[in-house]
């Protein structure tokens, strides 16, 4: 079954790993969760800052790029 790309982006925009867990790949998103928890409690600094933002941004990229991905497979198969 084909997934929604903007879908994934929105859930992964709303809160890192959701556009993961909406696509099968809980292992990847349970990730996402976690380095997003774990940066948003180092934010009182400016390293912390950074890496939520670096987490947040490559989550939405990676999601949408594996939905691509899974939904070219469907089409292949």
């Amino acid at each position: 079954m084909k997934k929604n790309t903007w879908l994934s982006a929105i859930l992964s925009f709303v809160f890192p790993g959701l556009g993961h867990l909406y696509l099968g790949k809980v292992l990847k998103g349970i990730i996402f969760m976690v380095a997003n928890v774990v940066a948003l409690l180092l934010t009182s600094n400016i390293l912390g800052i950074l890496l939520f933002l670096i987490v947040w941004i490559y989550a939405i990229l990676d999601s949408i790029k594996t939905t691509r991905l899974l939904n070219h497979e469907y089409k292949i198969a």
